[in-house]
């Protein structure tokens, strides 16, 4: 594994932000050296799922930015084992295909329904909705 990631080949790069969409994150933050939760149920299968396809999984993070944050994700992916599926883990958003983040909203061309996503925003893990689900209410 790689503890950077340049972006050649960025069509099969799958960004993965770590706390909230491989981690759990259900303890919440617990300092950059200590990551205590589980992975999100799920997401092995889908990490096997991407390599079988010939994607390449990046994991960015900004816990990343500190040596002890850093190697905190690598012994916890080890731990779990998900180190065998990821390629890097970087603490700046790597150039990638797409990016999955618990914290993301997709822009679609129109600001002003931009600000309404920002205010009215929660994460799955503060129980909100994906935009696919609002829309199918």
């Amino acid at each position: 594994m790689m503890d950077g990631y340049d972006g050649f080949g960025m069509e099969k790069v799958i960004a993965f932000d770590f706390d909230g969409t491989v981690s759990s994150f259900a303890s919440g933050w617990k300092g950059s050296g200590n990551i205590p939760d589980p992975p999100v149920p799920g997401i092995r299968e889908l990490f096997q799922k991407l390599r079988n396809a010939g994607m390449t999984i990046v994991i960015f993070s900004c816990r990343a930015s500190k040596l002890e944050g850093y190697r905190a994700i690598v012994s916890w992916l080890t731990r779990w084992k998900l180190i065998e599926y990821v390629e890097g883990v970087v603490y700046t958003k790597p150039v990638a295909r797409c990016y999955v983040d618990d914290r993301a909203l997709q822009f679609r061309g129109d600001p002003q329904e931009m600000f309404w996503k920002i205010m009215n925003f929660r994460s799955w893990t503060e129980g909100g909705q994906d935009e696919e689900e609002r829309d199918a209410r």
